[in-house]
C-alpha cells in the first residue's frame, strides 16, 4: 500500500484525507462539501430574487428550499459516515464504528431520494405557476406521480437486505438490491423526460415566435443533463455490486460521490428557470405574463383567464382590437 512519504514543508499541514487503494474517503468528502457549497449558494440566489426582483413565494420556491434542506441533511449524514469510515476498506473500520456507519449511510439514501423528488416537484410547480388554467390538473397529476415515485423508492430501499436490520450491508446477501436501484433510476430518468415533455406540450400551442419557444424549451432542457449523471452513477453501483457483502464502502465511494453531484445538480437545475431575466422570453405568451402583470415575477394571473367568461369569438377581438389601449404584441 502506497504511503505518503514526502516530507511536509514547514508551515504546512498534512492533507485532511489521502486517496489510497484502501481509502477513497477523500472523493466523498470533496464531493459532499462542494455540493453543499453549490446548492446552498443557488438557494441564497433564489431567496434574493424573491425578496428583490420578483417578490412573492409559491410552491415552486417552498419545494426547492425543502429539497435543499433534505440535501443538506443527506450531505451531513454522509460526512458523519465518513468520520466513521465511509470510503474505506472494511478491515480498516472498527467494529464499533461499522454499525453506526451503516445506519448513517442507509438513512442518507432516503434524504437523497427526497431531495431529488422535491426538485422535480419544484420544476413542475414552476410550470404550474406560469401555465394556463386548462393545464393545471395535468400538472397536479405530474406532482402526484413524482410523489409516488419518491415514496415507492424510499420503501424499496428501506426493506433492502435483512428486514430485521435492513441497514446492514456487510455480511448480507441483499437479493434484488441491484434490480431495485435500476428500477428507481429508470423511473428517475422517465420522470425527467416526462417533465421536459410537459414543457414542450405547454409551449407548443402558444402564439409565440419559434425562437421564443425554443428559448423556453432550452431553459428547461438544462435539467436533462442529469440523465448522464444517473446513468454513470448506476454503472458505478453495478461495478461495486459484487463487493457489497464484503467491502461495500470502499467500492461504493464513486457511487456516493456521484450521488452528491446529482442532488446538487437537480437543485441547481430547479433554480435556473426561476431567474427572472431568463424568463423574460416568456413575455405575453407562456403563462400569461404581460408588462402589467409581473407582481410575482412570473405573473400570477393568466391572461387567458381574463376572457374565460366571454364567448370565444369575442376573446380574439378583445385581445387584438381594444380601442382604449394600444394593441399588444406576443413577443
Amino acid at each position: 500500500m502506497p504511503v505518503l512519504n514526502a516530507s511536509i514543508p514547514e508551515g504546512y499541514s498534512p492533507p485532511f484525507a489521502t486517496v489510497t487503494p484502501t481509502d477513497h474517503t477523500a472523493w466523498i468528502l470533496i464531493a459532499a462539501w462542494l455540493s453543499i457549497a453549490v446548492f446552498l449558494f443557488f438557494c441564497l440566489i433564489r431567496v434574493g430574487l424573491r425578496l428583490t426582483l420578483s417578490p412573492g413565494f409559491d410552491l415552486d420556491d417552498y419545494s426547492c428550499w425543502a429539497g435543499t434542506l433534505a440535501a443538506t441533511i443527506q450531505s451531513v449524514l454522509v460526512l458523519g459516515a465518513c468520520s466513521k469510515g465511509l470510503g474505506k476498506e472494511t478491515d480498516l473500520i472498527s467494529s464499533r464504528n461499522l454499525g453506526s456507519l451503516q445506519q448513517l449511510y442507509y438513512t442518507s439514501n432516503f434524504f437523497s431520494l427526497l431531495a431529488v423528488g422535491l426538485s422535480k416537484i419544484s420544476v413542475i410547480a414552476l410550470i404550474h405557476r406560469i401555465s394556463r388554467l386548462e393545464n393545471k390538473n395535468m400538472l397536479f397529476g405530474a406532482m402526484v406521480v413524482v410523489g409516488a415515485w419518491v415514496v415507492g423508492s424510499i420503501l424499496a430501499i428501506a426493506i433492502q437486505c435483512d428486514f430485521s436490520h435492513p441497514w446492514i450491508l456487510v455480511g448480507q446477501k441483499c437479493p434484488g438490491i441491484s434490480t431495485r436501484w435500476h428500477v428507481i433510476n429508470g423511473l428517475d430518468i422517465a420522470t425527467e423526460v416526462g417533465i421536459f415533455g410537459l414543457v414542450i406540450q405547454l409551449v407548443y400551442p402558444l402564439q409565440m415566435r419559434l425562437r421564443r419557444k425554443l428559448t423556453v424549451v432550452y431553459i428547461f432542457s438544462f435539467r436533462l443533463l442529469v440523465i448522464i449523471l444517473i446513468a454513470f452513477r448506476m454503472s458505478t453501483f453495478d461495478t461495486a455490486r459484487p463487493f457489497l457483502s464484503t467491502n461495500p464502502f470502499l467500492n461504493l465511494a464513486q457511487h456516493i460521490s456521484l450521488t452528491q453531484g446529482q442532488q446538487a445538480y437537480v437543485l441547481i437545475a430547479a433554480t435556473v428557470p426561476a431567474f427572472r431575466n431568463l424568463l423574460k422570453s416568456l413575455h405575453t405568451g407562456f403563462g400569461g405574463m404581460s408588462a402589467a402583470e409581473r407582481t410575482y415575477g412570473y405573473g400570477t394571473t393568466s391572461i387567458w383567464s381574463k376572457f374565460q367568461d366571454d364567448p370565444p369569438h369575442t376573446q380574439h377581438h378583445k385581445w387584438f382590437h381594444n380601442p382604449r389601449q394600444k394593441p399588444r404584441k406576443f413577443i
